[in-house]
């Protein structure tokens, strides 16, 4: 029977100098400059310097270059489950997540075991009296081996943004808003700038977090039919 432990995590404000975010079983988070896996630990270097060990079945996932913009680097590991079925686990998730599957695919490679995904997310805002449309491109890589997978989420960008019939300024996506001619680079001012940028990154990250769940489940449940 497995000893419960007790985990006192330290939960800091993010800054520019945390790299990893990690993801307990529990849903718990915490940022950490270092995240080391050895053994059957994970060591954790905190922002302040201090160090802790976290049992590795403990953590659902640790997402790297946490807080360098908008890219995710995800290695779920630990799992039962060869390359092929990982790979066939990929593709239920891709073909469940996007609407068009094969139309996102850019790249598959069953036998190097990547994938390639180019994805849309559409930002609706409505104000000033017009529906407010910004359409962000972004690209997800999945790489898989046996008994752990990758997803690689970057290049996320502005591709398109209109309101009724004028176009609008693709903003940058970034974590803040830009210093000077904030207005003219991005058409809104900074709340709903910070805003639409919450919401964007709330649904990537729920991807990913998607993708780290769907990966740990069996293909086909216990005492089904099938």
């Amino acid at each position: 029977m497995k000893k419960l432990l007790t985990l006192t995590l330290f939960f800091l404000p993010l800054s520019l100098f945390a790299q990893y975010q990690v993801i307990l079983n529990s849903g718990d988070t915490t940022e950490v400059s270092k995240a080391t896996l050895e053994g059957d630990y994970y060591t954790l270097e905190k922002l302040d310097g201090r160090t802790s060990k976290v049992p590795k079945d403990l953590v659902r996932t640790v997402i790297r270059d946490y807080a360098t913009g908008f890219k995710w680097d995800v290695i779920i590991d630990s799992l039962d489950n060869s390359k092929s079925e990982l790979y066939s686990k990929t593709k239920l998730f891709i073909g469940q997540t996007w609407k068009s599957a094969q139309n996102v695919i850019q790249s598959d490679d069953a036998e190097s075991g990547v994938i390639l995904v180019k994805g849309l997310s559409i930002q609706d805002v409505f104000y000033q009296m017009n529906n407010h449309r910004w359409t962000y491109a972004y690209s997800v890589t999945f790489m898989i081996k046996d008994n752990k997978c990758r997803i690689i989420v970057d290049n996320v960008y502005c591709d398109a943004a209109r309101t009724g019939s004028y176009e609008w300024p693709r903003m940058p996506v970034a974590d803040t808003y830009p210093d000077s001619k904030g207005l003219i680079t991005t058409g809104v001012n900074e709340a709903r700038y910070l805003e639409l940028m919450s919401t964007l990154k709330a649904e990537l990250q729920s991807m990913v977090n998607s993708y780290s769940n769907h990966v740990r489940k069996p293909l086909i449940e216990e005492n089904s039919d099938w």
